[in-house]
């Protein structure tokens, strides 16, 4: 029968009793599933809780064994001193109890940290041990060196008996035996300062060189000892070891020392991150905690929300004996836990937990209460180490200011920079880098900072600043920065001292050295100091020079040897200035025509005097001999007197060459007319081309003349440059190895110049370049129009139109130390030449208004530019034929010359050409027939003016009136030489063109066709 059947044919009451015993098989299974998950649930919290005590437990026992190896490390760093057996048991203890807290440990970086500790601890041992041989070195060294002394005071002594018995002096004997008295003292006193470093981990700077001078010092003056005595002799070298063995012991025990305190730093930082960390684990184990019983009460609502879903309201009671069991039994113990372990994380390490039970939760209990005891203890230890930090913090004299590495701001000073600046603590704390400076460039908070950065970067600096204290007072300090990182932050140490006094005594050395310095350098003449032997004492660097001797060589000889004078005339030597200061007491100055014989035979003509040298009480100490080189000033006088010869010349020639030039253009301007007359008689025509050209010849030779007088001014005239530079180029390489390349352009300007003076400065040049070149090469010759040379090349150029002549070759250059002094006169580093070539073309360049530069690199040759001002003048090529036909409708043209003759001659010329001519004597004339021929309706076409009119009015005035009456009237000056700026810039005055005198039929022509 199936179930379902059977089921049905069921009683009420079996079915309830069935009901009943499938209700009592779910809560058996219910009962079953809560047994098991109550017992599993168990486990798990057992597992949880018993991990992280143990974790708790290790953790407590590294941080009370830390707490005891730092502790004992302090006690043992202040105590080992001479203790090396104590020093080498508490070492190795010591480091097996780090060893031993390395293995307790299970966090890797509390491992790595108490690893770092232990390092340190094992090299601040090395350096004790180090330390304490060092010590027990010295001990012996000191017992050496005062039984050396001992002994040279018994030799002293037995020495100065035998003296005194002798009867002999014994003021030396005696003399070495105080020094060996002063020497003990010395010893006595650098053993005390050594005793003070020995016991100093922060032995200010100062007093270890201190210590070192004073062995320094010490060794030098038992040189003396060594050297002084035959007797004391071995044991004075004995001592002299002993006492070097002592000093270099003393460096040794300073860098031990030093590397002693740096491993103590070290040590004290890996303290403070293993401390830091074993807080961190306590943190992270409190967290666990507070994780566990969330995931525990999670797991046991889980369970809770299960069982209810499968026993509904049965499960009721199991859910709340299972909650209240939980919170009884966890949930309030963790609760206590995690108050306490809050507590310790915000520093009140006197909390502590009451639970009054015997379970797991009692052993727990006792774990931390314990582990809050040692931690405290350890922070005691900690504060401790802060008073002693504190304590050495404030002991140096030198103020020291902690600041931040990012912001400056001030963290911590010392008790030195409060009286220093005279704030409280708390005021020092509240200021910045600004009020404790004076706060001007260079001294801003800004530069600080910009100070730090740099430390920070490069590392340690030191430097003088300008500090003010809080009264507003300022004073000189020195400052040295350092850069240190603390627990995570990074800071930069100060260290400041007060250097007024100092800066009061390098101000008044410096202003002493440079006013001794400024006299030295100010003085161009020699100097000569002797005593009133005449023996030499001092030379200056002028007296090195001119006498060839080394102040070093000279010193200590007679000054008769050194200071050889003669006469110039007779060369005979002259007395000795020394001996006449000496004998008169009063000053003296050589006759005139001195001649000084250096040491290398060298001759110069000198003018000098000689003085007593007095002391304070005016007794004559010496004499002092001051003397100058005038043999240039010689030369210049008689060159002077040359070159005024020579202007003299140039100045004759100047006033008759007007003239002259005014009788050339007559006789010109007729042998023109009269070629022109007979040009049917092939004769006649010859002689009359061969007197032009005779005629010609002379104009050139008046130009040469002026040339020839170099002080004379140039004489202008309308030129191109081209051929004029090929000419003189071409001429004075004739013959040699070095040739010219040319690169002028066909519309180079026309320039104003005296040809035969700028031959002479082409020549100049080319010639240099050519002795620049003994192997022969190749000479640029370069030619270019410039307009503004001011502004493109020579800032002191005025503003205009410029030729340019560039001469490079490719020589062996100019030195850069005389590339200067090339235009000076009589300066040459020839030996023969007069060195007044290059002078003369700077000379003859400026007179034309123009500038010459050079510019030379050793090895790779030497280049000039030379400037000259473009002309406005109207250039006329003379041509070979007189053959010109004349205007078919004449001019009318005013000619205004003060000679008759050429007014004549202009007449014959302008009929000649078909021109009506109206002649004027002068500007007066020329003014007044102008404004007749205007108001009458026949004005005058063109005129030309003679620029000078001697005791009348000339070209420029007349222009300027004949302007105002016809600003549109056509004007052309013209004279026998252009030195004047009015020829050079015509259309600046009111003429349209210029013509320079004598000039011919054909250039009349051409110059009133280009201006009509």
């Amino acid at each position: 029968m199936s179930g379902r059947l059977r089921l049905a044919a069921m009683s009420i009451t079996s079915r309830i009793r069935l009901f009943n015993r499938v209700i009592g098989l779910v809560f058996l299974l219910m009962v079953v599933v809560m047994t098991l998950s109550l017992a599993y649930s168990r486990q798990v919290l057992v597992n949880s809780v018993t991990r992280n005590m143990e974790t708790v437990i290790k953790n407590a026992q590294v941080g009370r064994d830390l707490a005891s190896l730092l502790a004992e490390s302090n006690l043992l760093f202040n105590t080992f001193y001479g203790r090396n057996d104590f020093l080498k048991t508490q070492g190795d203890q010591l480091l097996g109890m780090g060893e031993k807290i390395v293995a307790l440990s299970t966090d890797p970086e509390l491992n790595s940290s108490v690893r770092h500790l232990v390092e340190h601890l094992r090299s601040i041992l090395s350096c004790a041990a180090v330390l304490n041989n060092l010590l027990q070195e010295k001990n012996s060294l000191e017992q050496a060196i005062f039984s050396e002394l001992d002994m040279l005071d018994e030799i002293i002594a037995e020495q100065t008996i035998n003296q005194i018995f002798a009867g002999q002096d014994t003021s030396f004997t005696e003399q070495l035996s105080v020094q060996i008295l002063d020497y003990r003292y010395s010893l006595l006193d650098i053993g005390k300062k050594f005793a003070e470093l020995a016991t100093g981990h922060g032995v200010p700077e100062a007093q270890k060189k201190g210590l070192r001078t004073r062995l320094d010092d010490l060794v030098l003056n038992l040189q003396m000892i060594a050297v002084s005595n035959r007797e004391t002799s071995e044991h004075g070298s004995h001592l002299l070891a002993q006492v070097t063995k002592y000093r270099d012991l003393v460096d040794r025990y300073q860098k031990t020392m030093e590397d002693f305190t740096n491993e103590i730093q070290a040590f004290n930082s890996a303290r403070a991150t293993s401390l830091s960390l074993l807080r961190d684990m306590d943190a992270e184990i409190a967290s666990s905690t507070r994780v566990t019983a969330q995931n525990i009460t999670e797991f046991f609502l889980g369970t809770g929300a299960s069982l209810l879903v499968i026993a509904l309201l049965g499960m009721a009671g199991v859910i709340v004996a299972t909650s209240w069991f939980l919170r009884s039994t966890i949930n309030e113990p963790m609760e206590m836990v995690k108050k306490t372990l809050t507590a310790f994380s915000q520093g009140d390490l006197t909390a502590r937990i009451r639970m009054h039970r015997s379970d797991e939760w009692s052993l727990i209990e006792k774990m931390l209460n314990t582990m809050a005891e040692e931690l405290l203890a350890s922070r005691h230890d900690l504060q401790q180490s802060e008073e002693k930090y504190r304590e050495i913090f404030n002991t140096p004299s030198d103020a020291i200011l902690i600041h931040d590495a990012q912001t400056g701001e001030i963290i911590d000073v010392n008790q030195a920079m409060l009286e220093m600046f005279g704030y409280s603590y708390e005021e020092a704390l509240a200021q910045n880098i600004g009020t404790l400076s004076v706060n001007e460039p260079p001294y801003t908070s800004e530069d600080a900072i910009e100070k730090i950065t740099r430390t920070i970067e490069h590392g340690p600096q030191r430097f003088d600043w300008r500090s003010r204290r809080k009264n507003g007072e300022l004073f000189w300090s020195e400052v040295g920065l350092k850069y240190r990182e603390f627990g995570g932050r990074r800071y930069v140490v100060a260290v400041v001292r007060d250097i007024t006094e100092r800066k009061q005594a390098e101000q008044l050395l410096a202003a002493e050295r440079e006013q001794l310095a400024v006299t030295l350098r100010s003085i161009g003449d020699g100097v000569i100091t002797t005593d009133t032997h005449g023996t030499i004492v001092f030379l200056n660097r002028v007296a090195e020079q001119l006498t060839g001797w080394s102040n070093d060589e000279a010193r200590g000889r007679p000054v008769s040897e050194v200071f050889n004078i003669i006469s110039e005339k007779t060369g005979e030597p002259c007395e000795n200035p020394i001996q006449r200061v000496l004998e008169t007491g009063k000053i003296i100055g050589l006759a005139n025509h001195t001649t000084l014989i250096a040491r290398d035979g060298t001759r110069r003509s000198i003018a000098d005097s000689g003085a007593p040298i007095r002391d304070s009480e005016s007794r004559i100490i010496g004499v002092v001999l001051v003397f100058r080189d005038v043999t240039n000033e010689q030369r210049m006088e008689e060159e002077l007197l040359k070159v005024k010869k020579l202007e003299s010349v140039g100045i004759l020639a100047a006033g008759i060459a007007h003239d002259f030039n005014n009788i050339l253009a007559a006789i010109l301007g007729n042998i023109d007319l009269a070629a022109r007359l007979v040009s049917g008689e092939e004769k006649a025509t010859r002689l009359l081309s061969e007197a032009r050209k005779a005629t010609s010849r002379a104009a050139r030779l008046t130009q040469q003349l002026l040339t020839f007088a170099k002080g004379g001014d140039p004489v202008k005239e309308t030129a191109t440059l081209p051929q004029l530079i090929r000419e003189a180029a071409d001429f004075v390489l004739h013959g040699s190895q070095v040739y010219c390349e040319y690169d002028i352009p066909d519309d180079l300007w026309p320039v104003s110049v005296d040809v035969g003076q700028i031959s002479q400065v082409i020549q100049n040049i080319i010639i240099n370049a050519r002795h620049a070149m003994p192997e022969g090469g190749r000479i640029e010759v370069r030619c270019a129009n410039v307009e503004d040379v001011g502004a493109a090349t020579l800032l002191s150029i005025h503003r205009g139109k410029f030729v340019q002549i560039t001469i490079k070759d490719h020589g062996v250059g100019i030195p850069r130390e005389i590339i200067d002094k090339i235009f000076d006169p009589y300066y040459t580093t020839k030996q023969e030449g007069s060195g007044l070539g290059l002078a003369i073309c700077h000379s003859i360049i400026t007179k034309h208004d123009g500038y010459i530069q050079v510019h030379s690199e050793p090895g790779q040759g030497t280049t000039f530019h030379v400037y000259l001002p473009a002309s406005e003048q109207v250039d006329l090529e003379r041509g070979d034929t007189l053959d010109i036909t004349p205007a078919t409708t004449g001019a009318r043209i005013m000619v205004m010359d003060d000679e008759e003759m050429l007014r004549s001659l202009a007449a014959s010329q302008l009929a000649h050409l078909g021109h009506e001519a109206i002649l004027v004597r002068d500007g007066e004339e020329a003014v007044q027939r102008y404004q007749e021929l205007l108001d009458a309706g026949t004005p005058v076409d063109l005129i030309i003016m003679d620029l000078t009119i001697p005791g009348g009015m000339g070209g420029r005035e007349a222009v300027r009136r004949i302007l105002d009456i016809n600003p549109k009237a056509r004007v052309i000056v013209a004279s026998g030489y252009s030195n004047d700026p009015v020829l050079a810039n015509c259309r600046e005055y009111g003429f349209i063109a210029s013509v320079a005198k004598p000039f011919d039929l054909e250039e009349m022509q051409a110059v009133i066709s280009a201006v009509l």
